[in-house]
């Protein structure tokens, strides 16, 4: 690829952030700036080559956290002993394990898809986003950070560098994702259910939705109506109410 930069360090690489578009693995990259067949993809900045630096490398048990590295390969997070189950059957339910291979986290935070199948796991877990840039790091959790189809609050000076994901058992996991075939395939709805229930009673619950709305679905405040009520009490139909105006599908 012609047009391209390949900076030696991170510091080098937020130099020359501002005007360029950041790439790591660039398989929904590749597809958004693709071109004829047989010609390499255009794009009118310079593309940004980060996947090796050793900063955005690496998954790190923090005590109360891990870190991942946005330049992580999904194959290898989905191997990962750190890793929470539910964003590793989210991972192992993406693309083909070749494309895995070569795709990241970041860039899947990053391209902001409402079909992202990382970001309901991440926004239920109430993961943040490390941002930097030369003038110094950020932090903001990733449910503020996809703002839209394809859109994010990154600055254009900035770079992720690493997500952050808060440590939580739960007692029960359900994860569901539907497409057009069992793999391989775009979210046409993804759901996580996280729940932490003990002698019946809903101790905590995180509910997140994929590929219905402009970006993914949760509600705190059917969240706060679950919590501490007895399973045997919930009223289903009461909480399907509080998530019907969320449910906005775009085309």
């Amino acid at each position: 690829m012609e047009n391209g930069i390949r900076p030696e360090t991170l510091q080098q690489a937020l130099h020359m952030r501002p005007g360029t578009i950041p790439i790591a693995g660039g398989t929904d990259l590749m597809v958004k700036f693709k071109s004829a067949q047989g010609t390499l993809p255009t794009n009118d900045r310079p593309f940004l080559f980060i996947a090796h630096l050793p900063e955005l490398q690496g998954i790190r048990d923090n005590g109360d956290s891990i870190s991942i590295g946005a330049a992580m390969p999904l194959n290898t997070i989905a191997e990962s002993e750190l890793v929470p189950d539910d964003l590793k059957m989210a991972i192992r339910r993406m693309a083909a394990p070749n494309l895995r291979n070569i795709a990241t986290i970041g860039g899947n935070v990053m391209n902001a898809s409402p079909a992202g199948d990382t970001l309901p796991i991440l926004v239920a877990r109430d993961a943040r986003a490390v941002l930097m840039s030369e003038n110094g790091k950020r932090e903001m959790p990733i449910a503020e950070l996809v703002n839209g189809p394809c859109t994010t609050c990154i600055t254009h000076d900035e770079i992720l560098t690493e997500v952050i994901i808060p440590k939580k058992n739960f007692s029960h996991i359900k994860y569901r994702k539907l497409g057009t075939r069992k793999a391989m395939s775009l979210s046409k709805i993804s759901m996580l259910i996280l729940a932490d229930i003990a002698d019946g009673t809903v101790r905590d619950i995180r509910i997140a939705i994929g590929a219905v709305a402009p970006v993914v679905v949760r509600s705190l405040d059917a969240e706060k109506y679950i919590i501490g009520k007895k399973v045997s009490e919930l009223d289903i139909d009461s909480i399907v109410v509080m998530y019907e105006p969320m449910i906005r599908p775009i085309t």
